[in-house]
């Protein structure tokens, strides 16, 4: 688990991890999942304006490229990938706030679908939060 100071740092890092791996093909087996769309494309932009090549899961067809694939959490669902990031892993959780029925029920989805993003990961699973919660 990796806890940044804010979100800049955060994405930095996330980056800087990434670019190690483009060398030894480590991206063809690598994917960056994500809660939600929006999260989808500010890490599309991040990656993209990075030079690392990005694939959305929607196009993925299960041949390797050498591209990391971005996804959400659903969409991973039934996949494996050696590589597994997840950035601002908590935030969809801490944003939740009451203890409303409705609201414990969406903190169980939310953790229902972190779970099943988490177990994407065959050798290594990178949680990414920011200890600010922003």
């Amino acid at each position: 688990t990796m806890e940044a100071d804010g979100d800049t740092e955060h994405d930095h890092l996330l980056v800087k991890t990434l670019r190690g791996m483009t060398g030894d093909g480590g991206l063809s087996d690598a994917a960056v999942l994500c809660a939600t769309r929006r999260q989808i494309e500010h890490y599309y932009r991040i990656l993209t304006q990075a030079d690392i090549p990005v694939l959305r899961l929607e196009n993925y067809d299960g041949r390797p490229v050498a591209e990391v694939k971005l996804g959400t959490y659903h969409r991973a669902k039934g996949l494996e990938f050696k590589y597994v990031f997840l950035p601002h892993h908590d935030a969809a959780v801490k944003a939740i706030k009451g203890d409303s029925l409705a609201n414990r029920e969406r903190s169980e989805i939310m953790r229902r679908q972190l779970f099943v993003a988490m177990t994407r990961a065959r050798d290594l699973l990178w949680l990414g939060s920011v200890a600010n919660g922003t």
